[in-house]
């Protein structure tokens, strides 16, 4: 699939900004503790849950389902 120049231009800084964050991730994941937050409201944590793929990496998975759909919208 061969994208056009502005959305390679788009594309570049969100697939860079994507690789270094999952690069970042799995070099610390190891040393998250067995219960991590989940929600952090007014006054500070009030739910956690256990450590697992899908929790620690839920905000980097959002980010490639919208990264995904921007560009599927683009081209």
């Amino acid at each position: 699939m061969v994208f056009s120049a502005p959305i390679r231009l788009w594309l570049l800084p969100n697939a860079s900004l994507l690789a270094a964050l999952s690069l970042w991730g799995v070099a610390r994941y190891p040393h998250l503790p067995p219960r991590i937050p989940q929600h952090i409201g007014i006054g500070g944590v009030d739910a956690w849950t256990e450590r697992s793929i899908g929790s620690a990496f839920a905000l980097v998975f959002v980010f490639i389902g919208v990264t995904g759909l921007l560009t599927a919208l683009r081209s």
